[in-house]
């Protein structure tokens, strides 16, 4: 083998890794973006599921922000609570992210109601 084979040889296997260096950073930016929105949906999943499971009356009581985090997603966490009307709740989450991974913030709307009160043994 001569010394230009192996000058071209060298030459060319510089390009592939070039090439492929370029592939893996573009590999490592979508498995953040990927991450980023596991770690995003967890966040609202976990607020809605939080609000959800507030007695009716104790819904109010949540309104303000938080910080919180999630995996490696910290966030900042704000609720309003709006009542058309006395047995209802419109409850807004916004999901702000506020470390290393700033995205676009999340909004869920939660409608509550309050459960009619019967009773299962009804003697007439």
């Amino acid at each position: 083998m001569s010394l230009i084979e192996v000058m071209v040889a060298m030459g060319i296997f510089a390009v592939v890794l070039m090439s492929l260096g370029g592939l893996m950073y573009e590999i490592a930016q979508s498995a953040q973006k990927s991450a980023l929105a596991t770690y995003r949906a967890a966040a609202s999943q976990e607020a809605t599921s939080w609000i959800r499971g507030l007695e009716f009356d104790s819904v109010s009581g949540a309104v303000g922000c938080t910080s919180d985090s999630t995996g490696i997603l910290e966030y900042s966490r704000c609720i309003t609570v709006t009542s058309p009307s006395t047995n209802r709740h419109t409850v807004k989450i916004i999901i702000q992210p506020t470390g290393n991974l700033i995205t676009r913030p999340d909004t869920q709307v939660v409608e509550r109601t309050k459960s009619i009160q019967t009773s299962a043994l009804v003697v007439q």
